[in-house]
């Protein structure tokens, strides 16, 4: 494990296979825990949407990690699930070795942020409490779910060039046929998918090819953790959503007992306008 390096916001946090992941690390006086941030799939932690309280949680004693997993903001690589749980669990050895000791680990992640946190916590016992904004708790019901509300092209919309097309992606998504593995392999879907350049909104891609293989097969279902740490989780859904099945996401809260806000004034699956008061509550309730 390499050791992790932080000096003021920056961190210098190598992976064991040596990729230099987009991660920022805002140290609080005498913190009392720390809370990790991961943003949507193929977002970025730094988007203006997500109003992170960096200077309320510092005066509340509390630090915050900003992570961006491999494929996301600045951080190079393919994203894979199993990856992004390797290196959060790796990231956290590092942040607690570099700050003397461990620390109370409380985690938000919107979207897919939520599922790959989910993933890392089945792995190891590391947080106190997760935060999960839009969960997508299953990424092959999710996509099925756009193509139904015909909603896919604002999936697609993240993987395109920069002058916003890509016809060969176009060609690919314009029906379900794709996500059929046999149809997949048989195309040879994933080498005329790969290439690597600046995506569409600045968004970093080495493979799109080799991530979507990532992430539909054979795809990331997070039901039975979220059952498993209900005692620990708090989820924040939109009321309407058309990038997952959200009333799914009710029924099994319900069900299980798990603690669920439906974000007042939330329209969609990125709750553009309600991070505020969705940061106020989740301060709301660290210890």
């Amino acid at each position: 494990m390499r050791a992790l390096q932080i000096n003021g916001q920056a961190a210098a946090f190598i992976t064991s296979d040596g990729l230099q992941l987009d991660v920022s690390v805002f140290r609080a006086d005498c913190a009392r825990g720390v809370v990790l941030f991961l943003p949507c799939m193929l977002g970025d932690v730094r988007a203006g949407m997500y109003c992170v309280p960096i200077d309320e949680l510092a005066r509340r004693n509390y630090s915050l990690v900003m992570f961006n997993p491999r494929g996301h903001g600045r951080s190079p690589g393919v994203f894979s699930p199993e990856g992004c749980a390797s290196d959060l669990l790796e990231f956290i050895g590092s942040y607690f070795a570099a700050v003397s000791g461990p620390e109370r680990v409380y985690a938000v992640g919107h979207s897919g942020g939520a599922t790959w946190l989910l993933s890392a916590a089945a792995r190891q016992a590391c947080f106190e409490k997760l935060f999960l904004v839009a969960p997508v708790l299953d990424t092959r019901e999710a996509m099925f779910y756009m193509y139904e509300r015909g909603t896919s092209g604002s999936f697609a919309d993240l993987m395109r060039n920069p002058d916003g097309t890509n016809e060969a992606l176009d060609a690919v998504m314009s029906d379900t046929r794709w996500l059929d593995l046999e149809y997949w392999t048989a195309q040879h879907l994933k080498s005329m998918l790969n290439y690597a350049t600046k995506g569409y909104r600045g968004i970093f891609f080495e493979s799109v090819g080799q991530f979507l293989e990532n992430i539909f097969f054979p795809g990331c279902n997070v039901k039975r953790q979220l059952a498993d740490f209900r005692d620990k989780v708090r989820l924040f859904v939109s009321a309407e959503d058309d990038w997952v099945p959200v009333n799914r996401t009710i029924q099994q809260a319900h069900e299980q007992s798990i603690k669920l806000t439906i974000v007042p004034g939330a329209k969609d699956h990125m709750l553009f306008g309600c991070w505020e008061s969705i940061w106020t509550a989740v301060m709301g309730e660290l210890q």
